[in-house]
């Protein structure tokens, strides 16, 4: 077995159709542009919450076979789902004969029934004439008997339709997987996005991903987790910041520019770390990628609020992600100065010496991973 490429991206098409209308017009947007897809699963997490399955079974009984907890954190915690518990060998699909009944409840989510965490998907859709229905399953360092995160850890030729807790009407939040594997470099899977434009707007974002057999996945993250333990070791070394999570008091003074961006770059001024603009969720966000074709993320959040700032250093490639990250709170805002210049130097020393390291345990990261998306 080799390795398998996906491509995904992220819509919000809250502008274009309701939450409870949305299967119908996925439905209909496949059949106008010649695709199918060959079976339903989903999976519903209230979060401790078992009355709300009650209610829902009681008007849709047939999906009783789907309800079963599982204790993840002390708790038992009630779920709907079709995943079942051999979903690595690919048995994650709802029965024949019930999906008309799970889309209507799907669409009765978040109201007339408060879920927070909820996914549909319309699995195995012939994106292309030989798309390869099986799943590609992602080995992660936990996983329960159910797969029931609202990010599955698998990719398959799909459509995922995902309810978040905090989405508001301002998300309608959609997942477009399609299959890019080809030899000796993925094919290309941008016309198949023209094709959705109309019916979903441009993507938010976009990634790609590398799925391997089971036991190289499991090698890479052995390899991960050494990685990780030796880069945070490094950082404690290098960087000198107190750790804390205590709220400072009613009289401390608060640092209103605490490690604002314009810090950050003299920090990081004549390095090969650039800043990136428009960064989702944070003001200072910085990258680079070496010889290897790994990817140094550096990222600096700050919450003037407790005058405490978090850096994080971030090294991925299409098989692997490690990072390191040290928070820091200051009593004097000068003393930003010294530990983001100490940061910086850490992430210079990282990019120019590291990498060998990872090479050596990771094998290079190839082009087409970063640029054919």
């Amino acid at each position: 077995m080799k390795m398998r490429i996906f491509d995904t991206y992220l819509y919000n098409i809250a502008d274009k159709v309701s939450f409870g209308q949305t299967t119908p017009y996925l439905e209909q947007m496949l059949e106008e542009l010649g695709f199918s897809y060959s079976h339903l699963a989903f999976s519903l997490h209230t979060v401790n919450n078992s009355e709300v399955f009650e209610k829902m079974l009681q008007q849709f009984p047939m999906l009783e076979k789907y309800y079963y907890t599982e204790d993840f954190d002390g708790s038992a915690d009630p779920y709907l789902s079709s995943f079942s518990e051999d979903w690595r060998n690919g048995v994650i699909h709802a029965e024949r004969g019930d999906e008309d009944d799970i889309i209507a409840l799907f669409s009765k989510i978040p109201r007339q029934y408060e879920v927070p965490f909820g996914t549909l998907i319309l699995d195995g859709i012939n994106w292309f004439s030989d798309s390869n229905p099986s799943l590609a399953v992602e080995f992660r360092k936990q996983q329960g008997k159910h797969p029931t995160l609202t990010d599955p850890p698998f990719k398959s030729n799909r459509i995922m339709h995902l309810r978040d807790f905090d989405d508001g009407q301002k998300y309608n939040t959609i997942k477009v997987c399609v299959e890019a594997t080809d030899d000796p470099s993925p094919r290309s899977t941008a016309e198949i996005i023209h094709k959705l434009r109309p019916y979903l707007g441009d993507p938010k974002w976009s990634g790609r991903s590398c799925v391997f057999p089971q036991e190289m996945q499991e090698h890479f993250m052995q390899c991960s987790l050494k990685h990780t333990e030796r880069l945070c070791a490094l950082a404690d070394e290098a960087i000198p910041c107190v750790q804390t999570n205590a709220a400072p008091s009613a009289s401390a003074q608060l640092f209103a520019h605490l490690m604002d961006k314009r810090l950050v770059r003299r920090a990081f001024a004549s390095t090969r770390y650039e800043l990136q603009k428009n960064a989702a969720g944070c003001e200072n966000v910085l990258t680079c990628v070496d010889a290897h074709g790994y990817l140094y993320k550096v990222t600096v959040y700050r919450n003037p609020a407790f005058n405490e700032f978090q850096m994080e250093l971030q090294i991925s490639g299409c098989n692997f992600t490690i990072s390191c990250a040290k928070t820091c709170a200051v009593s004097q805002e000068s003393e930003t100065q010294d530990i983001i210049r100490a940061f910086a130097a850490f992430c210079v020393k990282t990019l120019d010496s590291y990498g060998e390291a990872l090479f050596a345990d990771f094998g290079d990261t190839p082009d087409w991973f970063r640029k054919s998306i």
